[in-house]
């Protein structure tokens, strides 16, 4: 079977975001983890950006609360 480009990017993209909504979770659940040290690189930047935001809104609530 042969799987399209675009379908594998997507696969991909949802792997990336997956693990790294973990890490972040873990981070958000456990204040003594650290917030991931990357940003996955997606297939759809705009899912990039997105992540990025999210990261950085979230580290600057812990500096406002430490």
């Amino acid at each position: 079977m042969k799987v399209n480009k675009e379908v594998l990017e997507i696969i991909q993209d949802h792997t990336r975001v997956t693990d790294f909504l973990d890490a972040l979770c873990c981070s958000i659940e456990n204040p003594k983890v650290e917030l991931p040290n990357f940003i996955p690189v997606c297939n759809d930047s705009l899912v990039t950006d997105r992540l990025t935001t999210i990261t950085e809104y979230i580290k600057e609530l812990r500096k406002k609360l430490l």
